[in-house]
């Protein structure tokens, strides 16, 4: 994964029914939004990895795309949310406190 200028941060965690819910802020807006994700498919109950259904608000409108979240060798997260026109952000994080992952995301390079 190619990483440019790093564009906000974000917060996520897993639901009781293993869904996520979270916030992040960009360096743009800097205003801070909610995301949800409904999980399509997860590894183990108790972990972050799998492939789930984001949504959130830019500039107002709805937005939808595939989150994956794959661990990495050092044992952070990698995210990755694409639509139908590839991998549109990629994201780092690890987990912290109480079952939150936290991490920076920025935009996918072509």
């Amino acid at each position: 994964m190619k990483k440019s200028k790093d564009i906000g941060s974000f917060w996520l965690q897993l639901t009781q029914n293993g869904n996520l819910v979270g916030e992040f802020i960009d360096n743009v807006t800097k205003k801070i939004v909610t995301e949800s994700a409904d999980c399509r498919e997860r590894d183990k109950l108790d972990s972050f990895v799998g492939t789930f259904g984001s949504t959130w608000l830019e500039s107002d409108r709805p937005k939808s795309m595939v989150l994956e979240i794959d661990k990495n060798r050092s044992g952070t997260d990698e995210l990755t949310w694409s639509d139908k026109n590839g991998v549109r952000n990629y994201g780092e994080a690890f987990l912290s406190g109480e079952e939150k992952l936290v991490g920076t995301y920025w935009v996918a390079e072509n």
